[in-house]
């Protein structure tokens, strides 16, 4: 009897796992048995088994205690696994992927800034996750659990030499070939391929994908890489002019009027289609659909189509234009340590990281912050500097998900949509149109700026509106959904094709070619085979290219934020401190002998009046302080000394 319940427990428990799983995954039990209805065996069989294969390393354990609490652990990661999986799935487009668990960090900044009392509630979870597994370590100490699992174990033991061999046998002709042609139904992207397939099987077949691509490709060697970096092909043709390049990421900004179905009270984009009447322009055929700026950021500013999150260290613009005499400037609206752009930032080798927490007023967020700022930005750095410009800008007042609290007073859509769906679509329109707003006054102040400039504008993915794409009844394999719309603006004669179709890793080069400026290795190469053999050079080699060129990841001189000073304080009678000076910026901390207060405050730049809290102990600024500019969890990046305050009555 006990050997018939142990195999009952072998057996079933990982079932309801696997099934409680993926109905967190796709939202619901009746989504789950609906895939389960219409998924082939082999593939339910094979989510089934790695389920199985997880509780089961651990059926050796003979002690009570310890193999209860395993199965407990293994059931709780695999729960927060399912839940993150989900989230990832609403808001990006995207499952959970092995590169996320490099952003544990960020996870937790992100969680903080969304979740009220978030550490009290991460803390509380802790705690009480530690004292169930003391109660399962003393509350079933006594006795051994027996050999009734044996043989559990053994299958298990089995199931991961195969998962195994299916990671690191080749994609085809193999043992994963042939589970691939037996079981896997191939998609546009990682989110269809793990609601096809299932989470556990497309985690797998992850993992053997990029097992695969980090073996070295036919015909690479050291000596290879080397000769294809000292052999790159010159421009084709002689710069006759170096402009301003101002290359502009749209955050999920497509023209939604061309979806089959939908039918618009009117146009959310008219500068933008204006914009692309006007000037050479297409469409740009992107990596993600939803999520993943990162994949279109790198496509657009190496030549590299990488689609997971990796190290930046790569050739790129910057790299290439800054021998001309360039200044390069990324400036985004929002946290620079999200995905670590403050890091990749400098390796790509810009001057300049102008993020959220540098600007010099308090951004509007609906619910992110708007384009206004960034482009204000933008403006004053081309005006600022002597050199000429490379700025790459990030916007993010599109960005979604949209399933917030309405933004709209008048829907934009004619269409008959469920409730949920109608708020999602209305609350893009609305963000796209004021995006779009933004981006023709920004042309507007270009058409009059003196220096030969080119702007090269592209969104990055569409936007996540899943449930509007349901209702719509249009299959998220849909190639028109994996497009986004891009122009090329200059207030200068330029030589450029007009409505044609590229990739995205393909429209700077085309840019870069007409203007007679340098190409990155990856840009400049159009056989497949010297491409792969730069990309694993660059992703998983020694970059050994990037050394022939003599391309510095050092790069010294690389800086977050403007340098800020403090000329004067002035501390008034009712308690306000006004602070002169340059480049101060909305966030900071204020430090003096005994106190730190965070200080959040609007200013120009040069001159912000600081409202102290009541109580503040203002002899404690006798002696001066110290501004800390920082980021939303108060890290600083940049600090600056001011004198004590004259009074002023």
């Amino acid at each position: 009897m006990k050997t018939a319940a142990r195999w009952g427990y072998a057996l079933i428990w990982p079932l309801f796992v696997f099934a409680a799983f993926e109905s967190i995954v796709r939202g619901s039990v009746a989504a789950f048995l609906l895939w389960a209805a219409h998924a082939p065996f082999l593939t339910l069989a094979i989510n089934y088994l790695l389920f199985f294969m997880l509780f089961g390393m651990f059926y050796r354990i003979k002690r009570r205690n310890w193999f209860i609490l395993s199965q407990f652990a293994v059931t709780v990661m695999l729960a927060l696994i399912a839940g993150v999986s989900r989230t990832k799935m609403t808001l990006r487009m995207e499952p959970f992927l092995p590169a996320d668990i490099l952003l544990i960090k960020d996870a937790l900044h992100i969680g903080r800034a969304y979740i009220p009392s978030f550490y009290l509630l991460l803390g509380l979870c802790g705690a009480g996750f530690l004292l169930l597994l003391v109660f399962i370590l003393f509350r079933f100490k006594k006795g051994r659990r027996g050999d009734g699992f044996s043989f559990s174990a053994t299958i298990a033991g089995i199931l991961f030499l195969l998962s195994a061999l299916y990671v690191f046998s080749g994609p085809s002709q193999s043992f994963r070939g042939a589970v691939r042609a037996a079981a896997w139904q191939d998609s546009y992207s990682v989110l269809q391929n793990a609601r096809k397939n299932g989470s556990a099987f497309q985690f797998l077949d992850f993992f053997a994908d990029h097992r695969s691509a980090a073996i070295p490709p036919d015909g690479y060697s050291d000596a290879a890489i080397i000769q294809l970096a000292k052999e790159q092909p010159a421009p084709i043709k002689a710069s006759e002019i170096k402009p301003n390049i101002i290359l502009l990421l749209g955050e999920s900004i497509v023209d939604l009027s061309l979806l089959d179905g939908l039918s618009l009270t009117g146009d959310p984009l008219p500068n933008l289609r204006r914009l692309m009447d006007e000037n050479p322009s297409g469409t740009l055929t992107v990596g993600s659909f939803g999520g993943g700026t990162y994949m279109a950021e790198t496509a657009m500013l190496t030549g590299l189509v990488i689609d997971a999150y990796r190290s930046h260290k790569a050739d790129s613009i910057p790299h290439r234009l800054k021998p001309l005499g360039y200044e390069s400037t990324a400036i985004h609206t929002y946290w620079g340590w999200f995905y670590d752009r403050h890091k990749d930032l400098k390796d790509l080798g810009f001057d300049l990281f102008l993020p959220l927490e540098t600007l010099h007023s308090l951004p509007a967020f609906t619910p992110y912050p708007i384009d206004a700022p960034l482009y204000n930005q933008l403006l004053k750095r081309l005006k600022d500097t002597a050199a000429r410009d490379f700025i790459y800008a990030a916007t993010m007042e599109a960005h979604g998900g949209y399933d917030f609290d309405a933004i709209y007073e008048t829907a934009m859509n004619l269409t008959p949509l469920p409730l949920d769906a109608e708020k999602e679509l209305n609350n893009y329109l609305t963000l796209a149109a004021r995006a779009d707003k933004a981006l023709g006054e920004l042309i507007g102040s270009l058409e009059a700026y003196p220096e030969p400039t080119v702007l090269i504008y592209f969104g990055d993915h569409y936007p996540s509106i899943p449930k509007t794409l349901a209702a719509l009844h249009l299959s998220l394999e849909h190639p028109a959904l994996y497009e986004t719309p891009y122009f090329v603006w200059a207030n200068f004669p330029l030589d450029l094709p007009d409505n044609q179709s590229l990739d995205a890793d393909r429209l700077t080069a085309t840019v870069l070619d007409a203007l007679g400026l340098p190409l990155t290795l990856a840009q400049s190469l159009r056989d497949e085979d010297a491409l792969a053999i730069v990309k694993y050079d660059t992703v998983y080699g020694k970059r050994l290219a990037a050394q022939t060129i003599g391309i510095d990841f050092e790069n010294p001189t690389y800086q977050i934020g403007f340098i800020p000073e403090v000329d004067n304080a002035i501390l008034d009678s009712d308690g306000t401190l006004i602070l002169k000076g340059k480049n101060l910026a909305w966030r900071t901390i204020l430090k003096t002998h005994t106190t730190y207060d965070l200080l959040l405050f609007e200013t120009d730049g040069q001159t912000t009046r600081v409202r102290l809290p009541e109580g503040f102990p203002f002899d404690a600024l006798n002696d001066g302080g110290t501004l800390l500019f920082v980021d939303d969890h108060e890290t600083p990046f940049a600090a600056c000394d001011f004198p004590a305050p004259l009074f002023n009555p």
